[in-house]
Order: C-alpha cells, then sequence, then structure tokens
C-alpha cells in the first residue's frame, strides 16, 4: 500500500496464513465493487456464491491460475459476465 491505513472504526488487519492446497472445495461467498458493465464503475456492493475446484478439477477444465490463486466456478450460470 502506498499509505498507511488508520486501525479502529471497523478497520482492523486480517491476518495471512498460509495453508496447504484445497482438498474438501466448496462454496464461497465473494463480495466486491467489482463493476458490472465495462466503462462505468460501482458504488454499490456485490456478492455471488462460486464452488471452489480442486487442481484437478481446474485441469480439467482448462483453466490456468497461479500457486497463490484459487479456481472457482458458477456452477448454477446465476452470476452476470463483464459486459
Amino acid at each position: 500500500m502506498q499509505e498507511e491505513v488508520n486501525l479502529g472504526n471497523g478497520i482492523e488487519v486480517i491476518p495471512y496464513k498460509p495453508s496447504a492446497p484445497l482438498t474438501n472445495c466448496g462454496d464461497c461467498v465473494l463480495a466486491g465493487w467489482g463493476r458490472m458493465q465495462r466503462y462505468y464503475p460501482t458504488f454499490h456492493l456485490r456478492w455471488t456464491t462460486l464452488t471452489i475446484l480442486t487442481r484437478a478439477q481446474c485441469e480439467y477444465r482448462h483453466t490456468i491460475h497461479r500457486d497463490n490463486e484459487f479456481c472457482a466456478v458458477d456452477l448454477d450460470r446465476k452470476s452476470v459476465p463483464l459486459d
């Protein structure tokens, strides 16, 4: 980060602890201020539920990701892709 963050009032540090690769994968709720349209930012917090896949399942789907990333998919296809 370029600037120091003032902690308090609901802002806290989340400790990062590396873990072993996932073996018992399941659903994960993700939230953020991602874009719904290519050129327009959003000011609404959005969320979706994705299923986290094992490395073997990702490779089967020909998905490439870094070692420090995980692979997730919307099995019900309810999430909206970026237009």
